[in-house]
């Protein structure tokens, strides 16, 4: 190679002669393994391995899953969580220091503050004594990406899959990590299709340079990239072995960027590069640059020599034109992130192809005409130069039902409804309208070519594509004529109603369409079956905006008219049917005409409608009426006949139902993946995409809230206000402002309370513009701003938004959680002012509409009772500060003393934790239950409890472990974490033990001051506090009293007590102030 041919090169330039002799002897496997960085920084083989029953931190080894050239990964058994895991184990470095291994930790735990569905989950990380790090893992069961065999499937599904590992690189690029080693291997398919990116961050920290050094990733280089030392690499007899530079080379060759071969750093874009070397692999079976050696592969990525795509190959050539972009050799060449090639990914050219086709059939045919070959044209003895002048009616029949008047009319009359954002709604529900129109013209014009000019399909076909095509005119024309005449409500929904027409894209699905047995021939069977449709397609209309009763009255006028001779028909109209009478609340008639829909569809081979109704009928028995098994069995079927039909949106449907019927059993662990996987098969070139997204996004933060992943809800939430305020174009609409209030409870989810009242208080009054004081829809936002208040100690302001939430749940909401969450509520602002009778009877009722609404075994049952116990402790003295057991002694300073404890309170609580705890563990032994939340209330009770008895040290331990469990939950800077923290103080100090609780209640303390919390249980900690630090003090060479921070502590806690009416409490804080020291 002379130097000018090497200057043409693009990457780091390369030793000629090097490359000439090196690697004659590799294999190509050898470009398979990873290579690891080599340098005095050996990894230490003589580790010993763990066996089975060897415990590892508080891990139980199971046995081995793998082992490789950084270490050994391990089945193991977590039994604090009780939970499977898997623990990869570091091997020790020979020689490198501490550097390595703190390095390697940031890294772990960085990935362990990320959460990401196509991400492994790290739960913990740690290291040994003898230099082994360690991380526990999510333990993944399913099939790596190389096990798939992706290559013989459709090249679709392969590109989804990638899609999901390329969502989850995407977000670890966010966090600031880089994979290093994306390959196949590294990802694993679950048996639920969830998709799972394997070893992220991990390697990088690994084989960091010395203890003494920098690592050569991080700092910037100022010199040119060293060329790759191929001669070093050919040396062994695979690519596993180290290298002459520390950290020079990372990753498998196969899938490495060009510019890490002479030892560059590490990017997104080198991960960008490797993703889309497997990819390529996925689609065309081979990966993308050939050579018989790792320099020959190199001087092909070098020089954007890529393999030509097979000549059978059914990948598009957009799809294929995307991956060249990111294999490019130079960085700056490829995409900007992987979310722009994702983006590029996503879009699928057969949807252009179909919008396309029929222009595209024209040229052809002006083309063919034009060479004189044999066309309808020239048999007429047309002139051929001239196309025929057919398929060109659908412009026609269109303006039918929708015009230029008939758009004017509608966008004047939505414009005209005294609604904030009617003036923004008109011009975007037409143009939505618009485009249907254009694209059922177009499918109109693709079905008459393809059987009248381009011969592609005989005339039975085009029967059945113009029948599904004049439905969907009907339906267009239906929802048009009703829009024309709008109330507040319809032009609410205007836009849903829009996006909701049936799919035009179903009119070219041939083998949908020819599976159906075909209506019969012209005649009054035919016309009877013509006029069913009708009223159908009418009655659709009709529901989308909301007229159910009209939609109903049709339904019945259609059944007068169904012929027994096309069975068919009568499953579409039991369909349509059971839709409308759910909205109507008869969810009797509803399961009865869905039953007989799904049989008559399969009977009649409709796999798309069985699916739609058994969806509907998950829906309808799992969650609206309770039968939650049930649900589960037609969502299970709903989803393999919509695999069946290989419709994605069909599919995102059921398992978005699958969701909701986890979601209300609060399942929140199942309900998050199927959520997940209704959004990762959401097709985005649905008219409707942005507000079936939206819907998915807000269910799905609704659920990680409920697990406690508050920073990743408020996310999807922000993303769901932007897509509703992009559809719709108002911050006045419904939708908007339903999102801002779901964001604003997941900032009180957050312990940001003063952000979360001041979006509460701005939800309201755009909810007050358009509501009466009493509307249903106004329950969340009042009970939500009662509770910020209650939490930032304002308890008298809190009343008045409770007590409108109370009488709205009584009328509306009877025997639902909504009424049993503002009674919760009300008992809590209750025992703020000591009424606890009152608190008592709130709770009992609160219970009884919990079992009724959620049933007897549930979370909702467990807090109740929780709840229960520690008003049985409250109402026994044994949580006011200074309480004593009878026959004990005071403490060695003279302080006020509380209240005696009584005996037979305490085991009342004893009794209701025990029944909280039963029902908590058969909620336990099923296998998708899992609440660290609710599991670490029940630690913290017991706590609570065994402190009330006196047995002090039993008391600490289980409090210990429910702050395991809250920061899990919540994380160590929690509201929740920190009140079992007061709760470990006020057992420390009982105890015995001053400086315990003086280190338990400070964190405590700093925690509800830091975020303004200022409810009872705040207010105690405070005057615990206070009371830790006097008896500190008296211990040998303690540190000097704070006075000042202990008179503070006090005159807070006085003042509060007084204002909540607790004399008894003030007085008792008075008096401890009257004996400090001066």
């Amino acid at each position: 190679m002379t130097p000018s041919d090497d200057a043409t090169i693009a990457g780091p330039p390369l030793d000629g002669a090097a490359l000439r002799s090196a690697f004659s002897e590799a294999s190509e496997e050898d470009v398979d393994a990873t290579l690891v960085g080599e340098g005095d920084d050996e990894p230490n083989g003589d580790a010993a391995t763990l066996r089975a029953g060897e415990k590892l931190g508080r891990y139980s080894v199971l046995g081995t899953l793998g082992a490789g050239a950084m270490g050994v990964v391990y089945a193991a058994y977590d039994p604090e969580l009780d939970r499977r895991v898997a623990i990869k184990v570091i091997r020790p470095q020979k020689k490198s220091g501490a550097l390595v291994q703190a390095r390697l930790l940031r890294e772990a735990q960085a990935l362990a503050r990320l959460s990401h569905p196509n991400v492994v989950a790290v739960h913990d990380v740690g290291s040994e004594a003898d230099g082994r790090v360690f991380v526990a893992m999510e333990f993944v069961s399913g099939q790596t990406l190389d096990a798939l065999d992706l290559p013989s499937r459709d090249w679709a599904e392969a590109v989804a899959i990638f899609r999901a590992a390329g969502r989850g690189l995407a977000a670890a690029h966010a966090a600031g990590l880089i994979h290093r080693d994306f390959k196949p291997t590294n990802v694993m398919r679950r048996e639920d299709g969830r998709v799972i990116v394997l070893d992220f961050g991990l390697a990088r920290a690994a084989r960091e340079r010395g203890a003494d050094e920098s690592s050569a990733d991080d700092a910037p280089r100022l010199d040119p990239e060293p060329p790759p030392d191929f001669q070093q690499l050919e040396a062994s007899s695979t690519f596993d072995a180290q290298l002459t530079r520390t950290g020079s080379l990372l990753g498998t060759p196969a899938y490495m960027a060009p510019e890490l071969y002479g030892g560059g750093s590490a990017t997104p874009l080198s991960d960008q590069f490797a993703f889309c070397v497997a990819v390529y692999e996925a689609l065309y079976g081979e990966r993308p640059f050939r050579g018989e050696s790792l320099a020959s592969i190199y001087f092909n990525m070098a020089q954007d020599q890529v393999a030509p795509a097979p000549p059978n190959s059914t990948v598009p050539t957009s799809l294929r034109a995307a991956l060249l972009r990111g294999l490019a050799s130079k960085p700056e060449a490829r995409w900007p992130t992987m979310d722009a090639l994702l983006e590029a990914l996503g879009a699928d050219p057969r949807r252009r192809r179909r919008t396309l086709v029929s222009a595209l059939a024209s040229v052809a045919a002006l083309v063919a005409v034009g060479v004189g070959a044999f066309t309808i044209g020239s048999q007429r003895g047309e002139p051929t130069d001239q196309a025929p002048a057919v398929c060109t009616g659908g412009r026609a029949q269109m303006e039918a039902v929708w015009s230029e008047a008939t758009r004017a009319e509608l966008e004047a009359a939505i414009a005209g409804v005294d609604l904030p954002y009617a003036a923004t709604t008109a011009p975007r529900v037409a143009a939505r309208l618009d485009a249907y129109a254009e694209d059922w013209i177009a499918m109109h014009r693709d079905a008459c070519e393809a059987t009248r000019v381009r011969k592609e399909q005989s005339e039975q076909l085009l029967d059945l594509r113009m029948a599904c095509l004049d439905r969907r005119k009907q339906e267009l024309g239906g929802i048009a004529e009703l829009l024309a005449e709008p109330d507040a409500a319809l032009v609410e929904r205007a836009l849903s109603a829009a996006g909701g027409l049936s799919d035009i894209e179903a009119c070219a699905d041939l083998d949908a369409l020819s599976s159906v047995a075909p209506p019969p021939a012209a005649g009054p069977v035919r016309e009877r079956v013509d006029t069913v449709r009708r009223a159908i397609d009418r009655g659709r209309a009709m529901r989308l905006a909301g007229h159910n009763d009209e939609a109903k009255a049709l339904a019945v006028e259609a059944r007068a008219a169904l012929p027994p001779e096309y069975p068919p028909v009568a499953a579409e109209l039991d369909h349509f049917e059971g839709d409308v009478l759910i909205r109507l609340g008869d969810y009797d008639g509803a399961r009865e005409r869905l039953e007989r829909a799904q049989l008559g569809a399969l009977r009649h081979r409709d796999l798309h409608r069985a699916s739609q109704a058994l969806a509907s009928q998950a829906f309808l028995v799992g969650y609206l009426q309770g039968e939650n098994a049930v649900g589960h069995g037609y969502a299970d079927q709903a989803i393999a006949l919509a695999h069946a039909t290989g419709d994605p949106e069909l599919l995102s449907v059921a398992q978005g139902q699958k969701g909701v019927l986890f979601h209300a059993r609060e399942e929140l662990e199942p309900a998050q993946r199927w959520y997940e996987l209704a959004i990762e098969n959401l097709p985005e070139d649905s008219s409707s995409h942005r507000t079936q997204l939206a819907d998915r996004l807000y269910n799905l933060a609704l659920v990680r809230r409920g697990l406690g992943h508050t920073r990743e809800a408020l996310a999807d939430l922000r993303r769901a206000e932007a897509l509703y305020l992009d559809e719709h174009g108002s911050e006045d609409h419904p939708a908007v402002i339903d999102a801002r209030d779901a964001v604003a409870v997941t900032l009180f989810a957050m312990d940001r309370y003063e952000e979360a009242e001041g979006a509460l208080q701005t939800v309201l009054s755009a909810r007050e513009r358009d509501l009466e004081p009493d509307h249903p829809d106004l329950f969340n936002t009042l009970n939500s701003l009662a509770n910020v208040r209650f939490a930032l100690g304002r308890h008298e302001q809190a009343r008045p938004p409770l007590e409108r939430a109370l009488d709205i749940a009584r009328a509306s909401f009877q025997d639902h959680a909504f009424l049993a969450m503002a009674l919760v509520l009300a008992a809590d602002v209750e025992l703020e002012v000591g009424a606890h009778a009152k608190v008592r009877a709130l709770l009992e009722e609160s219970d009884a509409v919990h079992r009724v609404s959620m049933g007897e075994d549930s979370p909702r049952v467990v807090d109740g009772l929780l709840r229960l116990a520690a008003l049985d402790l409250a109402e026994a003295g044994a949580l006011t500060p200074g309480a004593r057991r009878s026959g004990s002694g005071g403490s060695a300073r003279a302080l006020p003393l509380g209240p005696e404890i009584d005996a037979a309170g305490v085991e009342r609580a004893a009794r209701d934790l025990a029944e909280a705890e039963a029902v908590f563990a058969r909620l336990s032994a099923q296998p998708e239950f899992r609440n660290d939340d609710l599991q670490g209330r029940v630690f913290a009770q017991r706590g609570e409890l065994a402190c009330a008895r006196g047995q002090t040290e039993l008391a600490r331990t289980q409090l210990q472990t429910a702050l395991t469990r809250m920061a899990a939950a919540h994380g160590e800077d929690s509201v929740a974490h920190a009140r079992v923290a007061a709760s470990l103080g006020r057992a420390s100090l009982a105890a015995q033990d001053p400086a315990a609780a003086v280190e338990a209640l400070a964190s405590a303390v700093e925690v509800f001051e830091a975020k303004a919390y200022d409810t009872l249980p705040a207010v105690q900690a405070r005057e615990l506090l206070a009371r830790a630090y006097l008896l500190r003090a008296d211990l040998p060479g303690a540190a000097p009293l704070d006075r000042a921070r202990v008179r503070a502590l006090l005159d807070h806690a006085k003042a509060r007590y007084a204002g909540a009416g607790r004399e008894a409490d003030a007085l008792r804080v008075e008096r401890t102030l009257a004996a400090l020291p001066r």
